[in-house]
């Protein structure tokens, strides 16, 4: 998924070029995820494909605070997996983690991740103009919130 410009369309990073890239990230991800870093999940449909991953891109402890992240294969958008998911995530970090707040970090451009935001309750906290610069031109960043309340 890391190499489909589709999917990294509203995200300023690369895509992945090489099988070596792909395994350094698998790599970093579980010593993160084993060092309570993050969360990573992978998402599998019921035919047992692998059509996804999501989770927590960070977790702040002492602020009992977590950000919020996901991708999906393309050959799966809109078909509501993203939509689940979303919610589990969301549900997971209130319920089971106790946290305070869960936060997303999206492209203002990318209506729907947007959506998916706003369906389990984030609202629009911040909006970030010219926030980073990538492929040669500057990105704004939205920041949504979901305090769970």
């Amino acid at each position: 998924m890391r190499n489909n410009g589709r999917i990294n369309e509203f995200i300023p990073r690369p895509n992945m070029q090489t099988l070596q890239q792909a395994e350094e990230l698998i790599d970093k991800v579980n010593d993160n995820n084993n060092n309570k870093q993050v969360i990573a999940w992978a998402v599998f449909n019921r035919e047992n494909e692998l059509i996804g991953t999501c989770g927590f891109n960070s977790i702040e402890v002492q602020n009992s605070r977590a950000e919020i992240g996901s991708e999906m294969d393309i050959r799966f958008w809109g078909r509501r997996y993203a939509v689940e998911a979303v919610a589990a995530i969301v549900n997971y970090g209130l319920n089971e983690m106790q946290l305070h707040t869960i936060e997303a970090k999206v492209s203002p451009d990318n209506k729907s991740a947007i959506y998916l935001l706003e369906h389990p309750g984030f609202v629009k906290e911040a909006h970030y103009k010219d926030r980073g610069y990538f492929d040669n031109r500057f990105w704004d960043l939205a920041v949504y919130t979901n305090f769970g309340a």
